[in-house]
């Protein structure tokens, strides 16, 4: 698996920047998924977490307007490599927008 993506640390957040990441795993249950990567970019405040593993998960939960929205979970930094795309239950919060798509 290989792919990159971004996190802001939320709404309004990416002035400061946030992670940049190099995704080197996915794993898939139902429709959830864990992505997990290395962190390759980072804001000042944390460039200590440059070259550490990083992991988050989303939740699809349909494409309706009567669906309830996606969720992801927080990006979870400085992690070992055991943590890598593990089932972990990380706590998810609605999306404020966009659309998160699990095949």
């Amino acid at each position: 698996m290989s792919g990159q993506w971004e996190d802001q640390f939320g709404p309004g957040n990416g002035a400061e920047g946030g992670y940049h990441i190099a995704v080197d795993c996915v794993s898939v249950l139902g429709n959830r998924a864990w992505i997990g990567g290395v962190i390759t970019k980072a804001p000042a405040a944390r460039q200590a977490d440059i070259g550490t593993r990083a992991l988050t998960s989303v939740e699809d939960n349909g494409t309706s307007a009567n669906d309830p929205p996606d969720k992801i979970s927080y990006t979870y930094s400085g992690l070992s490599t055991f943590f890598q795309c593990q089932h972990f239950s990380l706590p998810l919060f609605p999306l404020s927008g966009g659309q998160v798509k699990v095949d």
